[in-house]
């Protein structure tokens, strides 16, 4: 059986290579690739670029394109640019903008 997101680790980002600052937020979104793979995804370190995630399955992949939707929201494309026992990084195809309210609500 699978183990509850909430008792999932999403193991420390590794050294900041980034320009712009992430939050270490948490919340719940849907994840899924090609209509295909869809599950309940554990959201952290957040910015307006990108994320991390904790699924129970090992199907995310480095390459591979997803949509992240948070409930009530418009899904958002994003890639997979690393991924390790069920926790992956995820790099926005496009920024967020400012007129998404819950998105922003996780970065400010």
């Amino acid at each position: 059986m699978a183990a509850p997101l909430r008792n999932l680790h999403v193991p420390p980002a590794p050294k900041e290579r980034r320009g712009d600052t992430r939050q270490a937020l948490r919340g719940l979104a849907t994840l899924s690739q090609a209509g295909v793979e869809r599950c309940e995804a554990a959201l952290s370190d957040v910015s307006p670029y990108g994320c991390c995630v904790a699924i129970t399955g090992e199907w995310l992949r480095p390459g591979h394109f997803v949509t992240i939707t948070l409930p009530g929201m418009r899904p958002l494309s994003a890639i997979v640019r690393w991924a390790h026992s069920g926790a992956a990084g995820l790099e926005l195809l496009q920024r967020l903008a400012c007129d998404e309210p819950e998105w922003v609500a996780l970065i400010d």
